[in-house]
């Protein structure tokens, strides 16, 4: 919440001038696994808003580059661009298609997920350096 300082006299908000990449935001569709043959995260950068589509194409390069393969599980909690849109039938598809296993975790039980654990590292390390997102960017 940014505190605006209104003129004591008039009450106007005086106008405050930006760039324009101000308000542009970064957002990341992560997968870590336990397979330590495997790298230990596969991840899309993206300067769009997360839906279920851009989490579909993050799971079928997943599987793409072999961080997915048959016989692998995996969770998911119920987030809306994990359950809505296209990937209503994503737990079908992956098992019926790839041998993939989709576990599902109940509610509000970030506990039970180990990329939380990441994120909470991830997001204080990328506060603490300078990083060029367009290194990473996934384009469409």
């Amino acid at each position: 919440n940014r505190k605006v300082r209104r003129d004591p006299i008039t009450g106007e908000v005086p106008s405050i001038i930006t760039d324009s990449d101000f308000r542009n935001t970064y957002t990341i569709i992560g997968l870590c696994g336990v397979d330590t043959s495997a790298p230990p995260f596969f991840f899309n950068l993206n300067q769009f808003t997360n839906d279920s589509e851009a989490f579909s194409i993050a799971v079928e390069e997943a599987i793409i580059a072999g961080f997915l393969k048959s016989g692998d599980i995996l969770v998911m909690d119920n987030a809306a661009i994990h359950v809505f849109g296209e990937n209503d039938v994503l737990v079908n598809f992956l098992w019926e298609n790839f041998g993939i296993h989709v576990l599902m975790l109940p509610t509000r039980s970030p506990e039970l997920n180990p990329i939380e654990l990441l994120w909470q590292i991830l997001v204080q390390q990328l506060k603490s350096i300078n990083l060029d997102p367009s290194r990473y960017m996934q384009h469409r």
